[in-house]
């Protein structure tokens, strides 16, 4: 399973792929497309049990982005309340859009698991 994930972030430019027999880790590149899946994180694990597959990620930078960008309209407003709403706002829908987009990628892997759990069955 653990390969079939490697493959899909490789697919998404996940850099530094690290497989272990129960373990993924990436990394991502600071630059790229808004639509690569993982483009809203630095790095990422997924660690497979017997049970559940878990997913950790790291948002530092995401975090960092949207302090800066929010103390700056706060700054040329002179108001804090509009620093608070930009953080809010900005980070309110990097979250959305990242659950989203991580929601797309649980879906793939439980079709994923699915099918090779079907063809498992059939060839035995």
């Amino acid at each position: 399973m653990l390969n079939h994930i490697a493959d899909y972030v490789e697919k998404n430019h996940g850099k530094n792929i690290s497989l272990t027999d129960h373990e993924l880790s990436f990394s991502v590149s600071f630059i790229g497309w808004s639509w690569d899946k993982f483009i809203q994180i630095e790095k990422g694990k997924f660690t497979l049990t017997d049970t559940s597959i878990a997913f950790k990620f790291y948002r530092y930078r995401l975090l960092f982005i949207v302090v800066l960008m929010s103390t700056m309209m706060g700054s040329a407003a002179h108001e804090l309340w509009v620093g608070i709403f930009f953080f809010i706002v900005l980070g309110l829908g990097n979250w959305i859009i990242a659950l989203v987009r991580f929601n797309d990628m649980i879906k793939w892997m439980a079709e994923a698991t699915n099918k090779m759990t079907k063809e498992k069955s059939v060839s035995s």
